[in-house]
């Protein structure tokens, strides 16, 4: 059983390295693209927006704190975002995930949902 855990382990990490040792995402293909980020007021889900913004994309973000997400939002636009609009959101309820989805085709088109990259980062634990 711990060699099957082993080769397994290796194997995961040898797949992690060969799809992601490259740069998986250039600004030509992000550019104009629509990405919802959630969790994305600070931490990894803000910085994940910048790098968007950076290349140009249409942002909608999300998160539950809405005065950090009006910032992040204002900095996304300063960083060259095509656009960028939040939505306050706990995409740890059920009903309030479906909002966003609805806010998500209202803000960036009926028709993005199938173009749309999602970038969801649900946190372990909540903090405040």
């Amino acid at each position: 059983m711990a060699a099957i855990k082993l080769f397994l382990s290796l194997f995961v990490g040898l797949c992690a390295y060969y799809f992601y040792s490259e740069e998986t995402l250039s600004p030509e293909m992000v550019q104009g693209k629509r990405v919802l980020v959630t969790g994305s007021s600070t931490g990894i889900g803000e910085q994940i927006a910048y790098e968007f913004a950076r290349m140009g994309a249409h942002l909608l973000l999300t998160a539950r704190r809405e005065k950090q997400l009006k910032e992040v939002a204002q900095k996304c636009l300063e960083l060259g975002a095509s656009s960028a609009r939040y939505v306050v959101s706990d995409m740890n309820n059920l009903i309030s995930a479906q909002n966003v989805i609805e806010e998500a085709r209202n803000k960036l088109g009926k028709t993005c949902i199938s173009s749309l990259l999602v970038f969801v980062l649900l946190g372990q634990g909540r903090s405040y």
